[in-house]
């Protein structure tokens, strides 16, 4: 992206200076799979039963972790794009604008990781509002993230990450395309703006008793 300033006097004399700095965003979903055997061996642990029993303890990623299971597999989307109401809040943000979002952001009591089964492109500029699917639990699922994100360095000036996990009856659908929108509670209804970005990326089918995680990693240079 290019970006030049002018500047221009009554008088006749203009000048046009190239700058050289910009700001660029890259966007990824890792999703990590965890299978029937492996959930049910840390609901276990977590002291419950298998999956399907009153007993069962649906595992986070954080458990996960704790025990040091290895998902059996691990996909990452391409890069996401943002949205133009996206960088219209982290403008918000910036200036600290009044009465317009500008103090919310996506804090983790208003943040989801949304997947759906819709393959539409992103239009150019990206005005999304929502997925490309109707609501509805075969359609799609909003998923509140886990907790507060992290900030790292990345592989950027600075890497943003949301996690949020999927547990076993949630999302067991063909996960096509995801966003982050600003809901406050997770569901399969319609996206809640701003939503920050999305991407289009064959994910997978996820299936019970599977548990899958899904970290957004957004890195800002």
């Amino acid at each position: 992206m290019s970006e030049k300033a002018s500047a221009g006097e009554s008088f006749g004399i203009q000048a046009q200076y190239p700058l050289g700095d910009c700001a660029r965003e890259r966007g990824v979903l890792v999703v990590r799979k965890y299978d029937g055997d492996m959930v049910e061996w840390v609901s276990r642990k977590l002291g419950g039963g298998k999956p399907g029993t009153p007993e069962f303890i649906d595992p986070y990623k954080r458990d996960f972790d704790r025990f040091k299971i290895d998902p059996y597999e691990i996909v990452e989307s391409r890069s996401n794009s943002f949205t133009t109401g996206g960088w219209q809040r982290i403008m918000n943000l910036i200036g600290g604008l009044a009465a317009t979002g500008a103090t919310s952001g996506w804090a983790s009591g208003a943040a989801r990781i949304c997947v759906g089964t819709g393959t539409a492109a992103n239009a150019t500029p990206n005005t999304a509002v929502d997925l490309s699917v109707a609501t509805g639990s075969a359609n799609r699922f909003n998923h509140m993230v886990d907790g507060l994100p992290t900030t790292s360095a990345g592989t950027a000036a600075g890497r943003l990450s949301y996690v949020a996990t999927f547990q076993s009856g949630e999302a067991n659908i063909v996960w096509a395309e995801w966003a982050i929108d600003a809901g406050t509670t997770s569901g399969f209804g319609a996206c809640v703006t701003p939503v920050m970005n999305r991407a289009v990326q064959a994910l997978g089918t996820k299936a019970q008793p599977a548990v899958w995680t899904a970290t957004a990693q957004l890195d800002f240079t």
